[in-house]
């Protein structure tokens, strides 16, 4: 078996010399990814059946550009609103704790965290409702869409080498 070291090292210096660029778009299209799937996968409500309008949980996914360098790269990307956690894990609700999003009695606008509101007050369906406690079912969307989109992550990391060792340069266009 020949090895052309020449061929070889000049290979790896160039790859060196693009590792960052490389990680760098690899890291953006994982984010992208992920960040696709976690749209697709976000419960959308519906008019009247939610306190939040239809499709803000998804519209809230968003990324937190990757920051580094030497090659090691990292980003986040996630929902902003402030019930994300209670849509993924579910759960109590509960007046002034958990309620922020939803209102309190006698300040149907108000946090749920005024002391001395004890009730959770929101319409469903047209029909107010007032109760002590509300018990929401997890709604998993995160979790499944990182399993969802490692798939497509890890092909995106085999076209870009792939694309790398045979041009000597990153593709831009993932």
């Amino acid at each position: 078996m020949a090895w052309e070291v020449d061929g070889a090292i000049a290979g790896l210096n160039l790859l060196l010399q693009h590792s960052n660029e490389l990680i760098e778009t690899i890291t953006n299209s994982a984010l992208e990814e992920y960040q696709d799937a976690g749209r697709r996968f976000a419960p959308r409500g519906r008019v009247g059946d939610s306190t939040a309008p239809p499709g803000e949980l998804a519209a809230s996914i968003l990324i937190d550009e990757p920051r580094g360098g030497a090659g090691v790269y990292a980003g986040r990307v996630g929902p902003t609103t402030v019930y994300a956690r209670q849509v993924e894990l579910g759960g109590h609700i509960y007046p002034g704790r958990i309620a922020r999003s939803i209102g309190a009695f006698d300040h149907l606008e108000g946090t749920g965290n005024q002391p001395g509101k004890y009730f959770l007050v929101f319409e469903r369906y047209g029909h107010k409702i007032v109760t002590q406690h509300v018990y929401e079912k997890p709604q998993p969307y995160m979790l499944p869409a990182l399993m969802f989109a490692q798939f497509a992550v890890e092909a995106t990391i085999n076209e870009q080498v792939t694309y790398f060792v045979e041009t000597g340069s990153v593709n831009q266009l993932f």
